[in-house]
Parts: C-alpha cells; structure tokens; sequence
C-alpha cells in the first residue's frame, strides 16, 4: 500500500533533484502529489520550489501518518507549516477536489503535478489521468515514475493519457534511470568521504571508528532503496495539450 516508500517514488525523488529543480527555484509553481502515501516525493517538491505544494492520498487511513511527516519535515522555528499542506482527494470523486479548493481556498489550477507507482491496476488508469487533467493548469506538466507493465496495461496507460489530453514530452528508460541512479550514488559517496575527512581532522576518531561508521553509512544506503537497479521502471513527463 502507501505506507511505505517504493521503489518508483525514491527514483522520482532523485529525478526531481537532478532534473526539476532548476526550474522550480525560479517561479513560483504551484505543485501537486497525487497519491503521496507517506509522502517523500511532495515533501521534496516543497523544499526544492518555492510555491504552494499539496499533498493528495485517497487513502484517509494514510493522513495521519502523512500529516505527521509533513509537521516533522515542515514546520520552522515559529511552528508555520507555510506552503505546503495536505488533503484526502479520491481520484474519481469530484466533491473532493471541490472541497479541497474551498479548504485552501485555490483560484487556479496547480501548475505540476507528480506521482509515482500509483498505476498498478487496470482500473487506476482512467481515473488517475481524469484527475490529473482536473487539477493541472492549460500549461500543466505531470512527471510520473511507475513500474513498466505488459502490454495491454502499457496501451491502456498511452490511451488513457491520450483521451485526457496529454501529450508526452520526456521518458526515460532504463538506460537513462541507471545514469540518474549512478550520479546518486556518487554523490552520496562523496559526501561520505567529506564527513571522514572532517572527522579525521577533529581528531574525534580513529580508524577503526571511520570503519564502522563507512559500514553503517553504507548498510544504510542500502537499506533506503538507493541500491535500485533501474530495471522495470520508467518516469515520464507529459503537458496538457488540450
């Protein structure tokens, strides 16, 4: 279920790192996770822009858990919580969006919206693309990072994209997710290595305490999900272009 962060949301995580937040950094965009769960990906898109970010689940047994991630992660010394807010929003319900405008009083449409392993039936499909068609602006963008499933499921994603209005802009395989889980791994490395150089200068440690701290750094990375290998999976942009 939701209440755990897979495999699609932690690369959809590095992919907004590396790839998106350029761009947000320089406007105000207005973002969007539909079916966040416990809510890594929103959490980020709130930190890397400076806009509005919501964060969606259909799941009301999942809020709890995502409100308090989000107080963890948000809140700032005068206990704001600021621009970034959750909502329960069913993909096929309309009254929930319609609530959820009037909660946060929204004039427009979000400007992207992002998702990941939210596909994994056949009956997600229609409702998933409906609903990010509903929350997205005329010049949206939807980033989704999902498994690849066989092809009737496949046809079924393109079509129901197609009838909803949009239009992909960027893919990236198998190839390219390796390239962004590589240069993940390289820089967590590398800021390993920063750490144990500044221990070794503050005389804190010896050599057998940069050991085991190496190895618990490394058992974490591991543990996190960053030891991804990229197969089966894909992150895809579309706009809206309808």
């Amino acid at each position: 279920g939701g209440g755990a962060a897979w495999g699609g949301g932690r690369l959809l995580a590095e992919y907004l790192l590396q790839h998106v937040h350029h761009t947000w950094k320089k406007r105000h965009y207005s973002k969007i996770e539909l079916g966040s769960g416990v809510g890594l990906c929103g959490l980020l898109a709130s930190k890397l822009g400076l806009g509005f970010t919501l964060l969606s689940d259909g799941n009301r047994r999942l809020l709890p858990q995502l409100n308090r991630n989000i107080a963890r992660n948000t809140t700032d010394s005068n206990g704001n919580l600021g621009r970034i807010k959750s909502a329960h929003l069913r993909w096929d319900n309309l009254e929930d969006w319609k609530a959820m405008k009037r909660t946060y009083q929204l004039t427009n449409e979000f400007d992207f919206a992002i998702a990941s392993n939210v596909l994994y039936s056949k009956g997600s499909i229609l409702p998933f693309f409906a609903c990010a068609r509903r929350v997205l602006s005329s010049k949206g963008k939807l980033i989704l990072s999902r498994t690849i499933r066989n092809q009737t499921i496949e046809a079924d994603i393109r079509g129901a994209a197609e009838k909803f209005g949009f239009k992909m802009s960027a893919c990236l395989g198998t190839q390219e997710i390796k390239s962004l889980i590589k240069k993940h791994k390289s820089r967590c490395e590398g800021k390993l290595m920063e750490r144990e150089e500044s221990s070794s200068l503050v005389g804190g440690n010896n050599d057998d305490d940069i050991s085991e701290n190496h190895h618990q750094q490394q058992q974490q990375h591991v543990e996190t999900g960053v030891s991804l290998s990229g197969e089966g999976y894909v992150i895809e942009e579309y706009v809206v272009s309808i």
